[in-house]
């Protein structure tokens, strides 16, 4: 069977509640008892001390005196519907006016203890007897016991309002309950109510809604905390989920634009396969040319798998860089050796500036050249005849920068945010058709971030662009 956290808390707040008023009754029931048997008890030890004052002059006693003693006795005994037993100095019966029947153990200790000099004996007892015993000695005018009186009585007002003392705390007690069950259910209202919240909340993330989020307030602080660390989650779920999804979208993509890319060499090779079957092999300079063709574009191909698997490397971090002490002028010259011939092709002249000369960079080198050629290659796709390709490194306020600027076409401002996408290629300002595979730019930046630093690009359309990023400088 389930319980519900309104009940527990109800059940739970209600239970303390009846404790606590059980135990706070308990102790006022208690001290009243004890201050009205207090008040009972001095009200019968004055009657008794003015009853011994009354009775003194009968003594000593003799055949007249005693019976004038016990009619005495019996007169206000009956006047006052009190028990009245009056004992000489050797503890015999004189007079007694009992209408209700009193323990001899009762009296006897009532005229022992009351009897002495300074005898104040006095007991309540309103659950046995029902009544309130007192007992003082009698002194003759010489200052000699001459014997005791014991007085007993009802005391019916102090009953009275012991009973009324018990029933307030009883009335109390009722309301008490019925007020802390109220208070309970209204408090345990607002915290199920919030627990219902969090339920919901949770059920609405199992299906995937992670804008859900908790109120804090009317509640207690650890519900409270609850709620923020709720809220938290939920943020972060969310924001975990978009994640997710939008790399699994970048990752349908990607796998969509490689299989574009791979398809078109691979479909350019199967076809030119097929024309030498059909016959193209018996003309040289056809079969030549299929040749060059296919080399090309098999070459084309392996350019795509190698940076397809680069990337992929690095998705996976299993890219090292290998991070040493090199020759920032050594670097940038590997790199113009290897790309002139190209630059001269294109008649672009590619120049070299690094400033000072015997600059170091941490770094790895081979990533680094690679980087470089990349930035190199695409400019040249961007650049025409008479246009110059600088490479340079420089100090600037304590940083080592390396770059690459051209004076081409530049890069429209649109595509900036984009240049560094998977397979994004920018069209050139000619019209001319988009080279590569869009991939270069998207390595680089891998391999810089890998670096510990960001490619920054700056570009004015019609006039060039400029690639750059820092290294760790190790000397200069």
């Amino acid at each position: 069977m389930r319980i519900s956290v309104r009940v527990w808390q109800t059940a739970l707040f209600v239970t303390v509640i009846v404790v606590g008023q059980l135990v706070v009754s308990a102790w006022i029931s208690a001290g009243h008892k004890a201050s009205i048997e207090e008040i009972a008890a001095a009200q019968r030890l004055n009657e008794a001390t003015a009853l011994a004052d009354l009775f003194s002059p009968f003594f000593p006693l003799d055949g007249d005196n005693a019976g004038e003693l016990r009619d005495r006795v019996k007169r206000i005994g009956d006047a006052l519907d009190e028990e009245i037993v009056v004992y000489d100095r050797e503890g015999a019966l004189v007079a007694s006016r009992l209408s209700r029947e009193v323990p001899d153990s009762v009296l006897r200790r009532a005229h022992v203890e009351g009897g002495e000099e300074e005898g104040r004996f006095a007991e309540v007892d309103f659950e046995k007897l029902g009544l309130v015993i007192a007992a003082r000695p009698i002194f003759d005018s010489a200052g000699l016991k001459v014997g005791v009186v014991v007085v007993g009585n009802e005391a019916r007002e102090a009953r009275q309002a012991l009973r009324r003392v018990n029933e307030q705390l009883t009335v109390a007690f009722w309301v008490a309950l019925v007020v802390a069950g109220a208070v309970g259910l209204f408090f345990s209202e607002i915290i199920t109510r919030q627990v219902t919240r969090l339920s919901r909340a949770a059920a609405a993330i199992a299906e995937g809604d992670f804008d859900q989020r908790l109120p804090k307030r009317w509640v207690p602080d650890e519900i409270t905390d609850l709620a923020e660390s709720y809220n938290r989650m939920a943020a972060q779920l969310g924001h975990a989920f978009d994640t997710l999804r939008a790399q699994d979208e970048a990752q349908r993509q990607f796998v969509a634009n490689a299989s574009h890319e791979l398809r078109t060499p691979v479909a350019a090779l199967k076809g030119f396969v097929e024309l030498l079957d059909d016959g193209a092999k018996e003309k040289p300079e056809v079969r030549d040319d299929f040749i060059r063709t296919m080399r090309a574009e098999s070459d084309r191909l392996q350019r795509l798998v190698e940076e397809l698997f680069t990337l992929a490397r690095f998705d996976s971090g299993a890219v090292e860089m290998d991070i040493r002490e090199h020759a920032v002028v050594g670097i940038i010259a590997e790199v113009v050796h290897v790309m002139k011939p190209l630059a001269d092709e294109r008649g672009v002249d590619l120049l070299s500036r690094v400033a000072p000369a015997k600059l170091l960079a941490l770094c790895d080198r081979d990533r680094i050249e690679q980087v470089l050629v990349g930035f190199i290659d695409n400019a040249l796709k961007h650049t025409k005849s008479g246009d110059s390709i600088t490479v340079w490194a420089r100090l600037k306020a304590g940083d080592l920068e390396v770059g690459v600027t051209d004076t081409g076409d530049g890069i429209p401002a649109e595509a900036l945010p984009h240049i560094f996408d998977r397979f994004y290629r920018v069209e050139s300002e000619r019209g001319e058709p988009k080279k590569g595979a869009g991939l270069g730019l998207a390595i680089a930046s891998e391999i810089i971030d890998g670096h510990g630093s960001r490619i920054a690009v700056r570009s004015i359309p019609g006039e060039g662009a400029e690639f750059s990023f820092k290294l760790q400088v190790a000397r200069a």
